[in-house]
């Protein structure tokens, strides 16, 4: 069966905040969303595409979009990782003990995005619940933490049974979301674009008005200097 696919994405109420959810297929993403985040109970399917939904946290208004693990990174970067994302939340399971090299490769990689420089990404490390799991610091090891640049991200002991984890780590990404994201996205209405646009138009006319005074006054110049030329000539 496919997965479920909602269009509150494009209802009436606006928000200017999209949190991106992304992990290996299998690891929770979509019970995190639906069962611990909106509150909806219903059967879960894997996510081969994607779901798009809106959730409130603390009274913000938040777009979720979560992506099918199978997606490659060139095609969430080029659809999904754009410059008005506030946050990302990356699912590791931690019941997965033997990590496959496309598994750690696709995250090393991830976490290497240029798009990522200045968004939080929250590291769920989920399925806290189950007993035969890995630690933080196996966690570490597998998944080449050592090797990956600066980037603002934390860790986070989860698990869809409990709720453990879940609201903390959205709501640090909220607390430590580029605020600058936030202006672009707003400056992306028609009105702003409109606004923009006289300004600059009253820009280009200063300009203008620069040049004609400048040119005005080479005139003027050019002008007495053939009168005095013409008066030396005379005496």
């Amino acid at each position: 069966m496919g997965n479920y696919l909602s269009n509150n994405l494009f209802e009436s109420e606006e928000s200017n905040m999209q949190i991106v959810m992304w992990g290996m297929d299998a690891c929770g993403k979509t019970t995190i969303l639906y069962k611990n985040i909106l509150k909806i109970h219903k059967e879960i399917f894997p996510t081969y595409n994607l779901n798009l939904e809106k959730g409130k946290i603390n009274n913000k208004l938040i777009n979720f979009i979560e992506i099918g693990g199978g997606y490659k990174i060139n095609e969430l970067k080029k659809q999904y990782l754009k410059e008005n994302i506030s946050g990302v939340i990356y699912v590791i399971d931690v019941t997965n003990k033997n990590p496959s090299q496309y598994c750690q490769k696709e995250f090393k990689s991830f976490m290497e995005l240029k798009q990522l420089e200045n968004i939080p990404v929250a590291v769920f490390l989920h399925k806290q619940d189950l007993d035969d799991k890995l630690t933080r610091e196996e966690i570490q090891e597998l998944y080449l933490f050592d090797q990956i640049p600066l980037r603002k991200y934390k860790f986070f002991e989860t698990s869809s049974v409990t709720g453990e984890g879940i609201a903390e780590g959205i709501n640090w990404i909220i607390d430590n979301k580029n605020d600058k994201q936030i202006t672009d996205i707003q400056t992306n209405n028609p009105k702003d674009n409109q606004t923009n646009l006289q300004t600059n138009i009253q820009a280009d006319k200063q300009k203008d008005s620069q040049t004609d005074l400048k040119t005005d006054i080479q005139t003027d110049k050019q002008k007495d200097n053939e009168t005095i030329k013409q008066t030396n000539n005379q005496i």
